[in-house]
C-alpha cells in the first residue's frame, strides 16, 4: 500500500474540506440590526434612492446603513448643540438644522 507524501496540495485540499461553516449562507453583519418600518414621502425615497445610488459606485452601501447614519448624525447634533431639544413643532426644527449646515463656497471669516 502507498502512502501519500505529505506537504502535496492534495493535502491542503482535504485540510479544507475538513473545515465547515459554523452556518451556511450570508455572513451576519458586524453590528446587529432590527428590522423597523420607515415611511418616507416621495421626495425622501428619491433623495435616499440618489445616495444610495451615487455612494454604492464606491462601496457597499444599504438603505439601512444611509436612515442609521441619518440616525446617528442627529443624535451627535443633538449632544452638541443643547438648543435643538426645544422646539415645539418638527418644521422649526429642520428649518434649525438647515441653518447649522455650512454651505458650500461660504467662508468664515474672524
Amino acid at each position: 500500500m502507498s502512502k501519500k507524501p505529505s506537504g502535496t496540495f492534495a493535502d491542503l485540499y482535504d485540510a479544507e474540506k475538513s473545515i465547515h461553516a459554523t452556518r451556511s449562507g450570508r455572513p451576519r453583519r458586524k453590528t446587529p440590526r432590527k428590522q423597523v418600518t420607515l415611511y418616507l414621502t416621495q421626495e425622501q425615497e428619491e433623495a435616499l434612492a440618489d445616495l444610495q445610488y451615487t455612494w454604492r459606485k464606491r462601496f457597499k452601501v444599504d438603505r439601512s446603513d444611509l436612515a442609521g447614519l441619518a440616525i446617528e448624525v442627529l443624535a451627535q447634533l443633538l449632544t452638541e448643540h443643547n438648543g435643538l431639544s426645544d422646539f415645539k413643532n418638527f418644521e422649526s426644527l429642520k428649518v434649525q438644522i438647515h441653518q447649522m449646515i455650512p454651505k458650500e463656497g461660504s467662508t468664515t471669516k474672524g
